[in-house]
Formats: structure tokens, sequence, C-alpha cells
């Protein structure tokens, strides 16, 4: 099936939007890569355009991400999303992407709302919410091409402060 926004014009003012409060870095242990630029390029599939800043709705996060589609590959993915305080520990997750790959086209650009639920025993401070792509039938990570030909296996898309 196709969808087709009633309003595009409105899905190019809020990505124009989005893109301008965009804060993408690695996680630590790639913290000697420069500093990653949007559009961030998973394995020449999809193209992470931009992400919303994160907010939390009771007791989840939530924010959006949005793709541009690159390939034609009906090999279906599936967007990890974890709630990490230091790129290791996880106090939240969420694996799921709504976009069936099959079908989708070269240019073809979509929305993702991710919820991720918080663990009741995180503690309030400064979080990252980590985010890649997989394979579910392998499990294999896409990679993000980063420099000079080094690939890395998730970014930070976003950050915020849990006061609860």
């Amino acid at each position: 099936r196709t969808f087709l926004l009633p309003d595009v014009d409105q899905f190019e003012v809020r990505l124009a939007e989005v893109v301008g409060e965009t804060a993408v870095t690695w996680p630590p242990d790639f913290a000697q890569l420069p500093a990653p630029q949007l559009p961030i390029n998973f394995d020449n599939r999809l193209h992470l355009l931009a992400a919303s800043q994160p907010e939390v709705v009771g007791g989840a996060v939530r924010f959006v991400t949005y793709w541009r589609v690159d390939v034609a590959d009906a090999t279906p993915l599936v967007a990890f999303v974890h709630l990490t305080s230091d790129g290791v520990d996880i106090w939240g997750q969420q694996d799921w992407l709504d976009v069936r790959m099959a079908g989708l086209q070269p240019g073809d650009r979509f929305a993702q709302v991710h919820t991720v639920p918080i663990d009741p025993t995180a503690s309030n401070g400064r979080y990252q919410l980590q985010l890649g792509l997989y394979r579910p039938d392998t499990l294999v990570r896409l990679p993000i091409v980063a420099a000079e030909g080094q690939t890395v296996d998730r970014i930070f898309a976003g950050e915020l402060i849990l006061d609860r």
C-alpha cells in the first residue's frame, strides 16, 4: 500500500524545523571520529535526515526520526533505540520500524515515531538516545558510513535530562 500525505508542504516545513534542532553525536567508543553530519548514511540504504528533540511523556521518551530511502531493497529493517547514560547501560529500549521496506523506492521519505519506555529504576540525570538499524533475520546492524571509509553501528540521536 502507498500512503501519501494530504499536505506534503507540512511535512517539508516540519522536517526543516527538526533539522535545525537535531543534535547527533557518536557514542563514546567512536568519539575520535569527526563529528557526524546530517544526513547520516546507513549502509547506502537509508539516510537519517533529522531527529526531533526527545521529550518525556508519562513513563516513556518520545521522539521522531525522519528518513530518506536510497535503495529499493525489500529486505526488512528494524530500528533500535536505547535510552543510555553511557552508551553501554540501557535504561529503556524499543526495536521497531513501522515502515515495511518492500515497495519503497529511492527518494521516498518517512517519519518514524519512537516511544521508548523508561526503566522505573533509572535515576535522574543525563541520558542519550542511541539509534541504529538492523536486519531482523540476521540481527546484524547496518553500518553507518562515518569518515574516510570508517563505519560505526549506532549514533546518539538526542539527549535529555531525566528529572522525575
